[in-house]
């Protein structure tokens, strides 16, 4: 299977140059699904984290897992091992895992995002409020899913 995958970060406080203690929030959206299983047109999800963060560090790689609720109501839990890489300035994340509770229970899976600066420059790290969002478009695919 493989879906459309839009997601947005927000944080605060907001990235600045210097690191620091920050709550993200994180909403994804998967559509446009291509599976061999009928009823699945996309799915959601949504988590919190806190992790030390920077404009020239917004992402951290770790292990993690988010929960998806697929649009005919079921859910998988992807459990995943999570990278993050500066290429032209956007930070693309990468999860590689699979899924390990519910709807296609077994599958790997893998899932690419670039975030981007959502509507605001460089420049905003020199001050308050900083960078307070990243949004980006990339993809999910897995085995079977």
């Amino acid at each position: 299977m493989t879906c459309r995958l839009t997601g947005v970060n927000s944080y605060s406080p907001g990235l600045l140059l210097t690191p620091q203690s920050v709550a993200v929030s994180a909403i994804r959206g998967y559509s446009s699904c291509l599976s061999s299983v009928p009823g699945i047109a996309g799915g959601a999800s949504s988590f919190s984290t806190t992790a030390v963060l920077s404009c020239l560090n917004p992402g951290e790689s770790r292990a993690g897992s988010e929960t998806i609720t697929w649009s005919d109501s079921t859910t998988s839990t992807y459990s995943f091992s999570q990278t993050v890489r500066d290429v032209g300035g956007q930070a693309v994340l990468t999860r590689t895992g699979g899924v390990t509770g519910g709807r296609f229970r077994g599958d790997t899976a893998v899932t690419v995002l670039p975030l981007t600066l959502a509507s605001i420059g460089p420049l905003s790290c020199l001050a308050p409020p900083g960078i307070t969002s990243k949004s980006g478009v990339g993809t999910l695919g897995s085995t079977s899913l």
